[in-house]
Formats: C-alpha cells, sequence, structure tokens
C-alpha cells in the first residue's frame, strides 16, 4: 500500500503536506515525496528520497518547496 496526500490553499502547502505524510507513514516506509507548485513563480518544485518521512525531509528542503499547492506520497515497497 501507498499514501497519497494532496494539499491546495496555505501559503507553504509543502509544510502542511508533510504533516499529513507523517499521520499516512503507516501507509508506506520505503520512500516520501512532495512536490509543490508556485503560482506566482509557475514552476514546480520537487523534492523525494528513500526512508522514512521525517529523514527524505529537512526544514531547508521543506522551505524550498514554495507554492499554495503541494501533492504529497510515502510508498511502500512490493515485489
Amino acid at each position: 500500500m501507498c499514501g497519497i496526500v494532496g494539499i491546495w490553499g496555505p501559503e507553504q502547502a509543502s509544510k502542511e503536506c508533510y504533516q499529513a505524510l507523517l499521520v499516512l507513514q503507516h501507509r508506506g516506509q520505503d520512500a516520501a515525496g512532495i512536490l509543490s507548485f508556485d503560482q506566482e513563480q509557475r514552476r514546480f518544485f520537487m523534492h523525494k528520497g528513500l526512508g522514512l518521512t521525517d529523514q527524505v525531509f529537512t526544514k531547508d528542503s521543506l522551505d524550498k518547496l514554495s507554492g499554495n499547492t503541494a501533492v504529497g506520497h510515502v510508498r511502500y515497497t512490493t515485489v
């Protein structure tokens, strides 16, 4: 199983997305990632990695994920 979350609205949606991924951590413990969209800059920002959510993201990496829209996932390994 995997966990997926989408956030739209808050000024820094990636931080809300991170909090939601921590709650969904039981749905997947292999990897995590967040993709955000900044309407003003008209750019996407992404950070992903292997491991638990709190291991993949740092305060610095979350600060770089600007925008009021974000999609996040936690992945469970399948064979």
